[in-house]
């Protein structure tokens, strides 16, 4: 789950409310149960970025760590998890890949972002890969490498049948006549 501003809104006007004295501000049930749930998520990524050990390579708690910084919006802060605690890129696994290209993506580098897809589809393979292959598309596409994304987009709507109407589209769009 990640922060959104909606929550973020409430969440500034809980804290202000309450730093202010103004008293309880009137949430709904929703509102109040997404507020905890995001709340926990932050416990979460707050504990477990203090279990890494500075100098001690391990890739699945920089993983986790990493995913946890991407839920609560903190996209830079997961890259340099991944680079301070995953070890060196030889090393890395497709997940770890993974997440760098998403965290790359948020923080619209396509080109780069794309590269770490392309990484993490190699050791992949049916509908997981047919989603790599969306992801580096639409990094292509944003990216200004059309006619590669069209490939991409190509080879996803072979891997995911159920979307191979809207993988045609997104094709369609990349292909200049």
């Amino acid at each position: 789950m990640r922060f959104d501003r909606l929550n973020r809104r409430t969440l500034g006007a809980l804290i202000g409310g309450l730093w202010l004295g103004i008293g309880s501000i009137p949430l709904n049930a929703q509102e109040l149960h997404d507020l905890e749930a995001d709340a926990a998520v932050w416990h979460s990524t707050v504990r477990a970025r203090n279990l890494l050990d500075p100098g001690i390579v391990d890739r699945e708690l920089a993983l986790r760590v990493a995913r946890l910084e991407l839920d609560i919006g903190f996209p830079l802060r997961a890259l340099q998890v991944l680079e301070q605690h995953a070890g060196p890129d030889p090393l890395w696994t497709g997940a770890i890949w993974e997440v760098q290209g998403e965290a790359e993506f948020l923080l619209q580098r396509y080109s780069s972002a794309a590269q770490s897809f392309l990484k993490a589809a190699a050791s992949s393979e049916g509908e997981r890969a047919g989603i790599l292959d969306v992801r580096i598309g639409r990094s292509m596409e944003l990216s200004a490498r059309e006619s590669e994304a069209s490939e991409y987009y190509a080879n996803a709507a072979q891997r995911l049948s159920g979307l191979h109407s809207w993988l045609a589209v997104l094709e369609a769009r990349t292909v200049r006549d």
